[in-house]
Order: structure tokens, then C-alpha cells, then sequence
């Protein structure tokens, strides 16, 4: 699985458009305050963004990397899938209108 989504490298005006996520954490004790609640639990997910799919198939380095959070709140952290990560993610405005390929 991957995602299609053209994302700037920072500082350099080039561009990046082959994105995968490479690994995820979960930490179920971690808590955060939303609305006056307490959540448990976060998952982070990294997002590493090639060139195109050759780059990374050829083991080049990723041209960037975006970190994202979701909490239980978000996504439900029992038993997830790529799937379901993968939604998430195309959820953020970085992968906004991001395509499976």
C-alpha cells in the first residue's frame, strides 16, 4: 500500500509524491485533553516520502518525512490495520486528496 500525493521537500521547492507509511507506535498509556475529557491512548505514524516509486524500490533515501498523531479519539488503536492507518492518514491536510496506488 501507498499513497499518491505530491508534498513539497521543506526548503528546497521540490517534490516528492510516493508516500508510505514505514512504522507506527502505540502508546496505550499516553493520555491527551480534548473538550475536557482525557483520551487514552497514541498512536504515532511516520510517512516517508520518495521521489517516486523507483526511488524507493532502488532503497534511496525518502526526500521527506511527515509525523503524525491520532489518538483513540481518532482511530481505534486495538487491533489496527494498514487499512485503517492509511485512512487516517488521508485524513490530515498534508495527504488531503491523496490516492491509493
Amino acid at each position: 500500500m501507498a499513497l499518491l500525493k505530491l508534498l513539497e521537500i521543506p526548503g528546497t521547492g521540490m517534490f516528492a509524491d510516493y508516500c508510505r507509511i514505514t512504522h507506527v507506535a502505540v502508546d496505550f498509556t499516553a493520555t491527551r485533553e480534548f473538550e475536557g475529557q482525557t483520551i487514552y491512548g497514541l498512536a504515532e505514524v511516520i510517512v516517508h516520502a520518495y521521489a517516486d516509486e523507483a526511488a524507493r524500490i532502488a532503497g534511496k533515501a525518502p526526500a521527506t518525512v511527515r509525523r503524525l498523531e491520532f489518538t483513540s479519539a481518532d482511530i481505534p488503536l486495538d487491533g489496527l490495520s494498514r487499512a485503517v492507518l492509511y485512512e487516517a492518514v488521508r485524513s490530515t491536510p498534508d495527504f488531503k486528496d491523496a490516492q491509493d496506488i
